[in-house]
């Protein structure tokens, strides 16, 4: 995992954080080796029934964030790049990436980056069967392609805790890598506060009495 920004040449997302299969400097540009990636561990993540028809994956990479929101809704824009766009698409070999949330109102299990709320986002869902505009090449990277932004809201409690799990994997070989870049989470909409020198007070997340003082000047 490694932080990223826009640099002198266009990029889909301005700045966030890049989880990949394999090696970061394989992701760097130019690409020139079209089919790069190192031979990582084999590990099977235990969200493996959560992706229909996969039984083993490779080179899982798992970001993990335990959080209590302040706002309601929350918005996030990531996108999906790969080595095995065009050679190796609408084969076995099927890179793919989940959004896990866990907390109230939320099925652990349940992909939050299912396309159409069924399809699993991955190489072939994305670049063979065209669930996803991508372009191939048209940026600076280290990969043979890359979707434009997707975006997914989610609605949650005030206050609560919640854990989201952003994770990718390679299927079908531990090579040809792939790539998730994701954009900072947006907040949507703020419930109003009220911040003192050593308070902020939330407005929905618990009942506590507030001591108020007036003074009268005159």
């Amino acid at each position: 995992m490694v932080p990223f920004e826009e640099g002198v040449n266009p990029f889909p997302l301005n700045n966030g954080l890049m989880l990949t299969t394999g090696d970061y400097y394989h992701c760097e540009f130019p690409n020139e080796d079209l089919d790069a990636g190192p031979w990582l561990t084999n590990f099977p993540p235990d969200y493996l029934l959560s992706f229909p028809g996969i039984t083993m994956v490779h080179d899982p990479f798992i970001l993990e964030v335990t959080f209590k929101p302040i706002v309601k809704d929350l918005r996030l824009n990531y996108c999906f790049a790969s080595e095995e766009f065009p050679m190796y698409s609408c084969q076995q070999y099927n890179d793919m990436f989940g959004i896990f949330m866990e907390g109230p109102g939320f099925d652990p299990y349940v992909n939050l980056a299912n396309f159409n709320g069924a399809f699993s986002p991955g190489v072939n869902n994305i670049f063979c069967n065209y669930m996803a505009p991508f372009f191939p090449s048209q940026y600076q990277i280290g990969f043979n392609a890359i979707t434009l932004p997707m975006e997914r809201t989610i609605h949650v409690e005030l206050c609560q805790e919640y854990t989201i799990r952003f994770m990718i994997f390679d299927v079908g070989d531990f090579k040809l890598d792939s790539g998730l870049f994701l954009a900072p989470i947006e907040a949507l909409q703020y419930n109003r506060t009220q911040v003192t020198d050593d308070h902020v007070y939330i407005e929905g997340c618990a009942s506590k009495p507030v001591d108020f003082i007036f003074e009268w000047f005159q």
